[in-house]
């Protein structure tokens, strides 16, 4: 077999049609007791395989969730995750894994994100996927799931984030969008500690934890600084008493803001970088590293990256002392 890529992997996946990942004969609601029933006969009439084929994926889920699914039957050699197709493959070690991987979601109906899985075995025995960049998170969180099976210690879900050499801001939503790629991020806690920036991130699983160590430690947020130094917290949870600038419990969007937290601190923290980097002459596009969004500076100021295009808060530079402190002041 040829390395394909996963769209020609998955279009070559039995009941493939036009990336609905359904068959013909099939309705729309898969939610409906015919199609369960559909499902759990194709299971059952297809020739076993060590791949297995997933239907009903969210658009928005990732491969930690995949692997979650499979993680307690065995272990994974090999996953492709089309989010447009609403589709994936995972392959197992061996068909034995599979098929009692398989056998048990037919009469245990799996979920992600609030969405009901389908699983039958692929007509794929193996599959060869390319190496790229789309392939590495798959990598990634194959390799955290076999570190996590290997492992002697109880699973961990928070992670202790420290970030060297910080040149620029580094906002919670910042913080959000990069390791939210590797699974539900339930918490963020930011605060100083040894004159380091830090933060705690807590993940829904184990799997989404370790990934993201495994995938970001070391890594530059921005070009040249702002290091990631990952490891695990002591901490299972996080307990967030304030939705702010500082902490965040995405789980409970109605907790208080807490009083003094982003105006004036926000401000003070961007207006400084701001005047630092007008002082070192450094006023020039930060490129972004981890999280994507693109950099721009006009001749008046500089945008952080995470930051939104418009908002209430204006960043001016490239003024005289009397008038910069002026604007605290007065």
């Amino acid at each position: 077999m040829t390395k394909r890529g996963s769209e020609e992997l998955l279009s070559h996946s039995p009941m493939v049609t036009n990336g609905t990942g359904m068959s013909p004969t099939q309705t729309p609601n898969l939610e409906s007791n015919n199609d369960a029933k559909k499902v759990k006969l194709e299971i059952q009439a297809a020739k076993p395989s060590r791949v297995l084929h997933l239907r009903g994926v969210p658009s928005d889920a990732t491969e930690s969730e995949i692997i979650q699914l499979g993680l307690p039957f065995g272990r994974m050699t090999n996953l492709v995750l089309a989010k447009k197709k609403n589709q994936a493959l995972l392959e197992m070690a061996d068909i034995n894994t599979a098929t009692t991987m398989a056998n048990y979601y037919t009469e245990h109906k799996p979920q992600i994100r609030g969405r009901t899985i389908y699983i039958q075995f692929s007509n794929h025995e193996q599959l060869k996927t390319e190496s790229s960049s789309q392939n590495a998170g798959a990598q990634a969180a194959l390799q955290a799931a076999q570190q996590l099976m290997g492992s002697m210690e109880e699973p961990k879900v928070v992670l202790r984030v420290i970030i060297e050499h910080m040149m620029y801001p580094v906002t919670i939503d910042v913080l959000k969008q990069i390791f939210s790629r590797y699974g539900q991020v339930l918490r963020i806690v930011t605060f100083n500690k040894n004159n380091t920036f830090q933060a705690l991130i807590e993940y829904s699983d184990p799997i989404a934890a370790q990934t993201a160590k495994v995938s970001l430690n070391s890594q530059n947020i921005y070009n040249g600084c702002c290091t990631l130094r990952i490891d695990f917290s002591k901490l299972t949870t996080l307990n967030v008493k304030y939705n702010n600038d500082k902490s965040r419990d995405y789980t409970n969007p109605n907790l208080p803001s807490g009083e003094g937290t982003l105006p004036m601190d926000a401000a003070l923290s961007y207006g400084a970088a701001a005047a630092a980097a007008a002082g070192m002459g450094a006023l020039q596009a930060i490129p972004f590293n981890l999280a994507g969004m693109p950099t721009a500076m006009g001749p008046a100021g500089m945008r952080f990256p995470g930051q939104p295009h418009t908002g209430a808060v204006l960043l001016v530079s490239n003024l005289n002392e009397q008038g910069y402190m002026g604007m605290y002041i007065g």
